[in-house]
């Protein structure tokens, strides 16, 4: 699915994500983390190797 993002960073900083879950080094706390052009709002599923996560255009949190 992570082939379909139009922006490489923030694919590739999801892919990075996603592969600390995999290899144990992410807990579920909700975390933070900034792109270029986003912000993401994420949370790790550890048993499932999965991540919830909200990415929010850094326009519409910088803008009015």
């Amino acid at each position: 699915m992570l082939r379909y993002l139009p922006d490489v960073e923030l694919r590739d900083t999801l892919t990075r994500l996603l592969a600390g879950i995999s290899a144990g080094e992410a807990t579920p706390e909700p975390r933070l983390t900034r792109t270029s052009d986003s912000y993401l709002l994420w949370s790790a599923i550890p048993r499932t190797g999965w991540l919830v996560a909200s990415i929010l255009p850094a326009a519409a949190v910088h803008g009015r």
